[in-house]
């Protein structure tokens, strides 16, 4: 099953996208397909042995090939290094830590004790103690101590001690009559 950091590997090294979770994904934007007995590709996928995504310390992420049937040309070791190498890209793009990282649009983020404005389609797993204001499509997920205000038609889930907030769009006449007090 597909999870956080899913790739494809190929003869010539690694295909991953930051912004995607699921090797379908992956599939689709790359036009590669999955009908041959023997593909052109192999699905791979790190995960933290913890479940920790914020653990950077690459000797707690445990590499698995995600395929019974491998091509001839498949060697594991390469696969597993550039699957991790890409990994620690991903970790340089899209994983905020310690900071007010601003405005980010149609990304895929993790935040850490940090905030955050997202726009577009961003799809954000915040913990800590992040605050994260969710505007458009956005889609965020909070975790401990996290506080989300979610505008427009952006999504939201809270666990543990998380928060969120949802704050609609005020009619004008409404607010007219809220700066006359």
């Amino acid at each position: 099953m597909c999870q956080f950091f899913s790739a494809i590997i190929t003869k010539n090294g690694v295909i991953y996208d930051p912004d995607l979770a699921h090797h379908e994904d992956i599939l689709e934007k790359t036009f590669f397909k999955d009908s041959d007995y023997w593909p052109d590709f192999v699905r791979v996928q790190l995960l933290p042995v913890d479940n920790y995504y914020f653990d950077l310390d690459m000797a707690n992420w445990e590499f698995f090939v995600l395929q019974d049937l491998l091509p001839e040309w498949f060697n594991r070791p390469f696969a597993e290094k550039e699957t991790r190498d890409a990994l620690r890209d991903v970790f340089s793009k899209r994983f905020i830590e310690n900071c007010n990282a601003g405005k980010i649009t149609d990304q895929r983020i993790f935040v850490m004790d940090s905030s955050v404005e997202c726009y577009g389609n961003c799809k954000v797993k915040a913990y800590g103690t992040s605050h994260v204001k969710a505007y458009g499509q956005s889609q965020v997920y909070a975790y401990e101590n996290s506080h989300v205000e979610v505008h427009d038609d952006a999504y939201a889930e809270a666990t543990g001690r998380a928060s969120i907030v949802i704050i609609k769009d005020i009619p004008a006449e409404i607010k007219e009559m809220a700066m006359a007090i």
